[in-house]
């Protein structure tokens, strides 16, 4: 949970100072004034922050503060032994044996929003009811379309009739993974932050994809429709939507953003595959100091930016 949380809301960090000095969401842009706006849509906003297992995967190992539980670690004391499996735990699995096997399991959840998405908007008999954050409880979201009202939060009254429905849940799950289908996986974490000061959100999904609004949710809606999910198994998803095997830090370059005014970079992440997770040279592992300070260099954070996050005159990116 800590790391999942430390990559989640830092991500929000990430999406809010490429916006710059405009409205960060949808939900309290002004619409008088709609070149003050970046109009990101709720289900961006929190469903492009989802991938923090992704991350995990290839980095919990080497961060001193997991170490317990690690059972390939000389200093492990028996953790997962002793866990009390009786207590149940939000988006978590049953009696893991290794920190290993609770990161499969969510990247399990984040390859199967697509079955989740198709099932729920054909109402099968087979449908599961949520991934992750994502839940949608025993509503029926036959009929549902996702369009531009899904900017607003779920439950946001500006949502119009039916603004209390689950159904939007959908797109919180699988539309930053529609994105990544549609074009990459760079383009749907790294891309889009980039333009959408100078173009606004939907000017830099129409770069990048060629959609304008009302298309995107237009092909998402077909999408979704276009194989009879009675048929299909959980983990049927179409290519690129899945999570990669290839470090998150390799599939895409965040320190390599074009952020406003500055013209694209070459590519400058080579991974983090020996990156010390005491980045700030204290000596100690201290969980809510050095990792987040590790999720920072994974997007490209360095000199002062680093340690504080604000972007001083020796502060640079990579």
């Amino acid at each position: 949970g800590l790391l999942d949380s430390l990559y989640h809301e830092y991500f929000h960090h990430y999406q809010k100072a490429h916006t710059l000095d405009r409205v960060f969401g949808f939900d309290n842009a002004d619409f008088n004034h709609p070149e003050q706006n970046a109009y990101l849509p709720w289900w961006w906003i929190e469903g492009a922050g989802q991938f923090g297992s992704w991350f995990a995967r290839d980095y919990w190992k080497s961060i001193d503060h997991l170490r317990y539980l690690n059972p390939d670690d000389p200093t492990y004391a028996g953790y997962w032994e002793s866990v009390d499996w009786g207590t149940p735990a939000p988006n978590a699995g049953e009696k893991y044996n290794s920190l290993d096997d609770h990161i499969t399991w969510s990247i399990d959840q984040l390859n199967s929003t697509f079955f989740f998405a198709a099932s729920q908007v054909q109402n099968t008999p087979n449908k599961i009811g949520g991934v992750l954050n994502a839940g949608v409880n025993d509503e029926n979201c036959e009929g549902w379309m996702a369009g531009p009202s899904d900017g607003w939060y779920q439950g946001d009254p500006r949502r119009g009739q039916g603004f209390e429905s689950n159904c939007p849940s959908i797109i919180f799950a699988a539309g930053t993974q529609f994105i990544a289908y549609k074009s990459s996986w760079q383009v749907a974490l790294r891309d889009i932050p980039a333009d959408y000061y100078e173009l606004g959100f939907w000017g830099a999904i129409e770069k990048h994809l060629g959609l304008t609004e009302l298309e995107f949710y237009a092909e998402f809606n077909a999408l979704l429709r276009s194989v009879d999910a009675s048929t299909i198994s959980k983990n049927y998803a179409p290519p690129g939507w899945k999570i990669p095997d290839a470090d998150i830090a390799d599939v895409v370059d965040f320190p390599g953003i074009r952020y406003y005014g500055k013209k694209t970079v070459a590519p400058s992440n080579p991974g983090m595959t020996t990156f010390s997770f005491d980045v700030d040279e204290s000596l100690d592992a201290e969980p809510l100091i050095d990792g987040l300070l590790v999720i920072r260099h994974l997007f490209g954070f360095s000199g002062d930016a680093l340690i504080s996050g604000a972007v001083s005159g020796d502060a640079g990116r990579g």
